[in-house]
């Protein structure tokens, strides 16, 4: 059986931002734990509660070879897959 995820509207927007490019973390201070994560397609300045939610839902994660960097994961395309077919009604 699969979980059905409950999608808001901003995590659909932050699946779309990161299915053309990758976010990236832009930190405030030398502090490990002091940083946003930002996308330069947002039109929020920082996407950090929603990037945070998804990597959650393993619809995104950082990337292998840079931790600074947040990508959309196949969970995640497939899901925008979904939505976009749904949208425009084809099944």
């Amino acid at each position: 059986m699969t979980r059905r995820l409950n999608l808001s509207p901003a995590k659909l927007r932050t699946l779309e931002l990161l299915s053309e490019a990758p976010a990236y973390r832009k930190r405030r201070t030398p502090r490990q734990a002091d940083y946003t994560w930002v996308h330069e397609n947002a039109k929020a300045r920082s996407i950090t509660q929603t990037l945070h939610q998804l990597f959650l839902d393993g619809l995104a994660t950082v990337a292998n070879d840079n931790r600074n960097q947040a990508v959309i994961t196949e969970k995640g395309r497939e899901t925008v897959r979904m939505r976009r077919q749904r949208s425009v009604g084809t099944f």
